[in-house]
């Protein structure tokens, strides 16, 4: 018999935790609700997200048993469903999904009772303010300067400088093309790939002109007028490539890696400074930055820009 599967492995450990028809509220009384699964929707929604969970390791890190995962891949993931700007409710329930598959593990013995856990207790990313994983101005210049000596596919740099100067996210930064670059007033319209599907304007300050230049001027050397080429090259995209190009750039560096959205948080921070700076007050600065980010909302700018 062959080795099994990490799908078949998620459903077979969460199967012998799943008891349809009990009282959850007498399993919360008894203090065993954490190692119980009494719904067929939730059953449903924790096979899904540990399914997804586990073939994403699987494919990162080749794993072939659960119990190889480690806490490590399971704070990446989540940091990952982060980068690509999934909602909160989403995220938090892969959260909870993920949680429920350590309780399994262990009642299987999978894990060691004193193995430290997969993920910290906590709620979902909405719930979670982190502008403080930003990098710095320093940091984001050394960590692109790094990437343009060492990196083999040099639109990595470019990508993430982009990212960097306009606060886009990856997928609209790999998707620019050079129309969408007005060297006239500065800016970045994100048109392509944007959340929800919402083109907008973005500000880019004037003293990095010379950068969008140079990108307009490549994207007309490129038939289909897109900035960057082989989007999808031999199977892995250039946002995955970029990803991963910055993540081994900030250990090298020895900064600590906060994905390429810590560079979206940085031109956050810049731009709302700079705003600040010109007489607008925090409120109008907010409404601005939310605005070049692709939010409809004020308060989504505590995620980036700390009060």
């Amino acid at each position: 018999m062959g080795r099994p599967s990490v799908t078949h492995q998620v459903n077979v450990i969460l199967n012998e935790m799943f008891d349809l028809g009990k009282s959850r509220h007498k399993l919360k009384a008894s203090g065993q609700a954490q190692n119980n699964i009494t719904g067929i929707s939730t059953m449903l929604s924790y096979t899904d997200g540990n399914v997804r969970f586990a073939k994403w390791c699987k494919s990162r890190y080749g794993i072939c048993y659960l119990r190889e995962i480690t806490p490590e891949m399971a704070e990446l993931y989540i940091t990952e469903l982060h980068d690509r700007e999934l909602s909160g409710g989403y995220i938090g329930k892969v959260k909870s999904a993920v949680r429920k598959l350590d309780v399994a593990m262990r009642e299987k013995r999978w894990y060691q009772p004193d193995a430290p856990p997969l993920l910290e207790p906590g709620g979902g990313w909405h719930s979670d303010r982190h502008p403080e994983r930003a990098y710095t101005l320093q940091q984001a210049d050394c960590i692109v300067s790094y990437m343009r000596e060492h990196t083999r596919d040099k639109q990595t740099a470019n990508v993430a400088w982009l990212q960097r100067v306009a606060g886009l996210r990856i997928t609209e930064a790999v998707m620019l093309r050079g129309q969408d670059i007005d060297l006239d007033t500065c800016t970045v319209y994100a048109v392509k790939s944007t959340k929800g599907g919402r083109p907008r304007k973005v500000n880019v300050d004037p003293k990095y002109r010379a950068f969008l230049e140079r990108l307009k001027d490549q994207s007309e050397n490129h038939r289909d007028g897109h900035v960057f080429q082989g989007r999808g090259h031999r199977g892995q995209s250039l946002a995955k490539r970029t990803q991963s190009a910055v993540r081994y750039t900030c250990e090298c560096l020895d900064i600590e890696h906060y994905s390429t959205h810590g560079f979206r948080r940085t031109w956050a921070q810049e731009y709302h400074q700079e705003l600040l700076e010109q007489g607008l007050n925090d409120r109008e600065s907010r409404q601005s930055v939310a605005e070049g980010l692709g939010h409809g909302r004020v308060d989504v700018t505590y995620s980036y820009v700390p009060r």
